[in-house]
């Protein structure tokens, strides 16, 4: 026990008595996490007193939490008193506080401790609270509860988050999107268009292939080969290479899975593979199922596909429990060995027999033998004798697939597709299962794994029973060569038809005929975009699929068919036959916003990272933004076996030093690996803990990239809690569904809402970086965003109406020139350009009195930027004009 150590120096005081008091778990100190405990070496010198008592000094030991000190200790050697200690540790405390705001008092705590007492109380207090002997701290002492008492973590804790609600109390925030209306105006959903949805309809089984058929058709006319070669050539393409595994250097790599000779060759001597279980390694989504159809129904030759009987067993709908699953399992190899033979009526009772031909003639040489071959009785108990074969499962497994393959020299080969999609422990599941079927029939398990269930989990059982030369690793081929294939595939479908027509609805409700044939052009116009402006489209697309194929089509998917590509752009896309590219922003627009009329961050393939919950601080609006800078800036280091991988608790530490809480950030966390930003060591994305290993994403990588973009920062303005009056002018420009995105609103969006972010950076961190050093630190840096967003200033600076909002503030007054006057109201220019139209009883001098050219005082009613409008009334004359105007 601490109370009891041998002390002999003040060094002695600070390792023996306050660190395991401070450090050790209730019932025997106070359970404060190490990560919160900062020693000398992480503490700067402050100067304390005035006058000749002033002095340079630094404590032993600051308790920080949320980034504020809020415990502040002082230790001494044996036998000095602790009078002076006690007063160092108040004034240190004193001169924190003073740094914030008045009246916020952070660190309030105060200790001075040597080897017989523990002083302690508040540093706004001369006295201490109480002073207790350290040889009555024992963990049944009620000298210890009191301290225990009044310094817990969760006393602390509630204190700091008081004092620091008095940062923020006197600013009011809201969320633009709330300021419009309730939850049905928010998540407004936008009809589909119906263009789009009805080229997606014809041509979904080929992006979206569920039938067999239908995956056998995509695998025989649009296959694309991964080829080793020719992978990774875009920087997108080697970030996705880098979040890869690595170990696994005892898997064969296809060179081509076009042409698998590798395991082709295995194939080829069938017999061996007897009773073994193949894995397919890959990513989820990386083409597994695809190549699996491909393999089956192109890559074998033919005298091969006459020897094997392949049957596929989708495991997406599988029971997770043990009792369950091998039930089911027979069900489904039954079902696949009937489907092998479709000429064969099963139900027909001679076909019946053969299959239990070998149990039956057992039973015809022991019970039936009683009776004569084809008698009453005889017939009776050969029925009861199919109807027991029936009923006993396991029976009546090995004799279909003695019956459909054995009898015809097939062999049974069984792929678990679909395996990958599950956590970890299920995955593993599924291995323990592909071995039952490898014990109970005789046939080749294919068993499709993520790479990095493999790596992680290959020296350990099930997985280290795995023949090393039955691994396969099987890597995505390039987006742009399967999109490319898929539509060129959509393209053959669409033909034919070429004099019927279709057509699709204008949002004014007039209805447009078109060829079938346009419907090519609209597939390549988009195609065509995605590769457009520097491939920036295609790598957010690869960058928020990830390795995940399948992903990166259901995105092409959601671009076809979004109500944000309106008739305009449908319409240009046909004028120019297909070569129309659709604006970046456009795009960008569609992955933000889905289908939805405002943009939220749950439903949205792209994620909002600056956003926080109500009634929690300003800044832990940059929570997300920050988990990811930290993942990457450490991508190259590792505390895992794979590089890249970090504990939570190690993202916690660095980053509640910058004030944001250890619960905030652990939420924010889970939120992210939800969103695909981030992935966890066993791929779960719920009941994560402290010690979880966890890596940035190419997504979250991506994420990062997008955080300065333009049309990223004004689309998340609209959910983000930001300041009220910074809400009340998004919400002002948004309110207006015909303009509600133009270039103008969404780059005074950004504007205004990067503001917002640098008032929060400037006012909300805590201000002691000169106090706290020498640890891990992140920069909250901004840098990037300020400098797309003043070189959006820049480019939209000749536009008088870009500025108009702050130029033209309601009640100013400005000098304009009369450019036109009608009956009923007069047009003034202002001296930028921007132009008012002000109506007659607005006008409070004489009508006759001024005349075009002449300049006029008028004061601002109103301004709307997107509509170019400016309400105004004119208060007098100022010059009349002179000269020709």
């Amino acid at each position: 026990m601490w109370h009891q150590a041998q002390v002999n120096n003040e060094s002695d005081v600070e390792q023996k008595i306050i660190y395991p008091m401070l450090n050790k778990a209730y019932p025997v100190g106070l359970g404060v996490d190490d990560m919160y405990i900062k020693t000398k070496a992480n503490i700067r010198r402050l100067q304390i007193g005035k006058g000749q008592e002033g002095k340079l000094y630094f404590p032993d030991y600051l308790v920080v939490i949320d980034g504020y000190p809020a415990i502040c200790i002082e230790a001494k050697a044996p036998k000095i008193e602790l009078d002076e200690a006690y007063r160092e540790a108040r004034l240190y405390a004193t001169e924190i506080n003073s740094s914030i705001q008045s009246g916020v008092n952070t660190c309030q705590f105060v200790l001075a401790i040597n080897d017989k007492e523990i002083w302690y109380g508040y540093s706004d207090q001369a006295e201490p609270v109480n002073k207790i002997k350290i040889i009555d701290c024992d963990s049944t002492s009620e000298s210890l509860n009191e301290l225990q008492v009044f310094l817990s973590v969760d006393k602390v804790k509630s204190h700091l988050q008081k004092e620091l609600s008095k940062v923020s109390a006197s600013s009011s925030y809201s969320r633009a999107k709330s300021l419009l209306g309730g939850a049905g105006i928010q998540g407004e959903e936008l009809d589909r268009n119906s263009f789009g949805a009805t080229v997606t309809s014809a041509i979904a089984n080929i992006f979206n292939p569920l039938s067999y058929n239908d995956r056998k058709y995509v695998s025989q006319n649009a296959y694309v080969s991964s080829r080793r070669k020719q992978r990774y050539i875009e920087p997108i393409d080697k970030l996705i290479r880098a979040a890869n595994p690595t170990s696994i250097s005892d898997a064969v790599q296809l060179e081509d899975t076009e042409k698998p000779s590798e395991i082709i060759s295995k194939l080829n001597d069938i017999k061996s593979l007897d009773r073994q279980v193949m894995l397919l390694i890959g990513s989820v989504g990386s083409g597994k199922s695809t190549f699996i159809d491909y393999l089956f129904n192109k890559a074998l030759d033919k005298s091969l596909t006459e020897k094997v009987a392949p049957v596929r067993i989708d495991m997406n709908n599988s029971p997770l429990s043990q009792d369950e699953i091998y039930s089911w399992l027979r069900q489904k190899v039954i079902e696949g060995c009937k489907n092998t033979l479709k000429e064969i009526d099963f139900d027909d009772i001679s076909i019946i027999e053969k299959v239990y031909a070998t149990e039956i003639n057992k039973a015809k040489k022991g019970d039936l033998s009683y009776f004569d071959e084809g008698s009453l009785d005889w017939r009776r108990g050969l029925r009861e004798e199919i109807l027991r074969l029936k009923g006993d499962e396991i029976l009546t497994t090995n004799a279909f697939v003695r019956f459909c393959c054995a009898e015809r020299g097939r062999t049974l080969i069984i792929v678990l597709d679909n395996c990958d999609k599950k956590e970890t422990k299920e995955q593993l599941l599924m291995f323990q299962v592909a071995q039952w079927i490898q014990d109970s029939l005789r046939c080749l398990v294919i068993l499709p794994l993520r790479d990095e269930t493999y790596d992680n989990y290959k020296h350990l059982p099930p997985l280290d029973t795995a023949l090393k030369d039955l691994v396969f690793r099987i890597e995505p081929p390039l987006l742009q060569q399967v999109l490319v294939s898929r539509v060129k595939l959509s393209l053959k479908e669409l033909e034919g038809g070429a004099n019927e027509t279709l057509s699709y609805e204008l949002p004014n409700g007039f209805r447009v005929e078109y060829p079938k044939s346009d419907r090519a052009y609209y597939l390549t116009a988009i195609l065509s975009s995605i590769f457009e402006y520097n491939n920036f489209v295609r790598n957010i697309i690869v960058g928020l699929s990830g390795r995940n194929i399948r992903r990166a089509l259901e995105i092409f998917i959601e671009l076809c068919n979004s109500a944000h590509l309106d008739s305009s752009e449908i319409l240009k896309i046909r004028h120019s036959e297909g070569t129309h590219k659709i604006a970046f922003h456009k795009i960008l627009t569609i992955l933000l916003r889905i289908n939805k009329r405002y943009y939220g961050s749950e439903g949205s393939y792209i994620k909002n990272l600056f956003d926080r919950k109500d009634d929690t601080s300003p800044i832990n609006s940059f929570s997300r933004f920050l988990i990811l800078t930290w993942l990457k800036s450490n991508n190259q280091t590792s505390r895992g076996k794979f590089k890249g991988y970090h504990p939570i608790k190690d993202v916690v530490k660095a980053l509640n030093e910058i004030g944001i809480s250890e619960d905030t950030l652990f939420e924010e966390i889970l939120y992210l690996v939800k969103g695909n930003c981030i992935v966890s060591e066993d791929f779960k994305t719920e009941n994560l803990c402290l010690s979880t290993l966890i890596k940035i994403t190419p997504s979250g990588e991506i994420h990062l990239d997008l955080a300065s973009n333009i049309t990223y920062l004004a689309t998340i303005s609209e959910e983000s809690l930001t300041e009220t009056p910074i809400a009340e002018k998004v919400k002002k420009r948004i309110m207006h569904l015909d303009n509600q995105m133009s270039y103008q609103n969404s780059l005074l969006n950004a504007i205004d809402f990067y503001e917002s972010l640098k008032k929060n950076k400037d006012e909300q961190l805590p201000p002691f970086e000169e106090y706290i050093f020498g640890t891990e630190k992140v920069d909250l840096n901004l840098s990037e965003i300020e400098k797309k967003v003043e070189a959006a200033k820049h480019r939209a600076s000749d536009d008088p109406w870009f500025m108009a909002e702050k130029t033209y503030v309601r009640g100013s007054t400005h000098r304009a020139i009369v450019q036109n006057k009608v009956d009923y109201c007069c047009f003034v220019n202002f001296e930028d350009g921007a132009m008012s139209r002000i109506k007659n009883e607005d006008i409070e001098i004489e009508i006759d009195s001024f005349d075009v050219g002449d300049m006029v005082q008028v004061e601002i009613l109103w301004v709307n930027t997107s509509q170019r409008k400016i309400g105004a009334k004119v208060l007098e004359l100022l010059e009349e004009e002179k000269g020709e105007f």
